[in-house]
């Protein structure tokens, strides 16, 4: 969830300290694969909410970290995340030679 700070002109994301001097690497750098985000850092990747990975998370829904009762997911989480929801595409069966439908 991003909000704007109109007489500031400034934009920043809740939950996520505007001032926080981390880098941040993309996940599918190599050193994006262990940095550890937070719920609203992760959220920039994944079609969720802040809240909603929270809630995921402390159900136990989908992989993370949590370092005393702190939700943190790696790069490699954030991947796992997405594969996890990930739908394939449907392949209709193959017709052979000894199917019903073959002429």
């Amino acid at each position: 969830m991003i909000f704007a700070h109109r007489a500031l002109g400034t934009f920043f994301q809740y939950g996520t300290n505007p001032q926080d001097p981390r880098k941040h690497p993309g996940t599918s750098a190599p050193e994006g694969e262990l940095f550890h985000y937070t719920p609203a850092e992760a959220a920039q990747w994944l079609p969720f909410s802040y809240h909603k990975l929270r809630r995921m998370a402390f159900a136990r829904e989908i992989p993370h970290v949590n370092n005393g009762n702190k939700i943190w997911l790696s790069g490699l989480n954030i991947r796992a995340i997405t594969e996890q929801f990930t739908v394939q595409p449907f392949a209709p069966p193959q017709l052979g030679e000894g199917s019903v439908h073959a002429s």
